[in-house]
């Protein structure tokens, strides 16, 4: 993990400084992290979340903020931050009685 922070920054600066033969593994990675890394508006939650999956009929999923180690986000020891809502508030626009819960 260390090395790879200290890749980061050297490849931030002059992605040549970081050779070649370690630069396409960390760059794999990198891009990795970067995809898991993407806030999701909408749709099914990423992983299980055990809220959204027990009230699913009734649920709309509105933001999943991920963890990951590009950003350095954790949301405890799990995988993903996820806010729903029942579609009858989102329906009257009746945002008090949002859930929040994580994936794994």
């Amino acid at each position: 993990m260390l090395r790879s922070e200290i890749a980061k920054q050297l490849y931030a600066d002059d992605p040549d400084a970081v050779i070649s033969a370690a630069r396409h593994p960390l760059e794999t990675n990198w891009a990795f992290d970067a995809e898991q890394a993407t806030l999701q508006i909408g749709g099914p939650p990423r992983g299980w979340c055990a809220d959204f999956i027990e009230n699913k009929p009734n649920s709309v999923m509105l933001l999943q903020f991920p963890s990951n180690n590009l950003t350095h986000f954790r949301c405890g020891d799990v995988s993903d931050l996820v806010v729903s809502i029942s579609r009858s508030d989102l329906a009257r626009h009746d945002f008090r009685h949002v859930r929040v819960d994580v994936s794994n």
